[in-house]
């Protein structure tokens, strides 16, 4: 899966949030099982997004240990994606959500 801001050009400073949930029929609720930020960077004088994952006191870490929901999270079910993105200057932007390998 990937996800982040639909930008017509890339801008550095840019950042998409990123929750995924499964739902939990035994309880009727969602559980989070993913997710992380995409920020927008410049890496080389070259603007690129990377994935980073939710660390321990709520810092950003790279690798992206939490992005992606385990193998055993996965499997058949119910799963919702919830993307807000954010322009360079502070504005909203249009989000994307995509899943790969189906």
């Amino acid at each position: 899966m990937t996800a982040g801001a639909l930008l017509d050009t890339c801008e550095v400073g840019a950042h998409a949030h990123v929750d995924i949930y499964k739902k939990n029929d035994d309880v009727d609720a969602w559980v989070r099982i993913g997710g992380g930020r995409v920020q927008y960077e410049n890496v080389n004088g070259s603007c690129v997004g990377n994935e980073k994952g939710w660390g321990g006191g709520g810092q950003l870490n790279e690798p992206s240990w939490d992005w992606r929901p385990s193998p055993d999270e996965l499997g058949s079910g119910t799963y919702r994606a919830v993307v807000r993105a954010t322009r360079a200057s502070g504005a909203p932007a249009k989000a994307f959500f995509r899943i790969l390998n189906l």
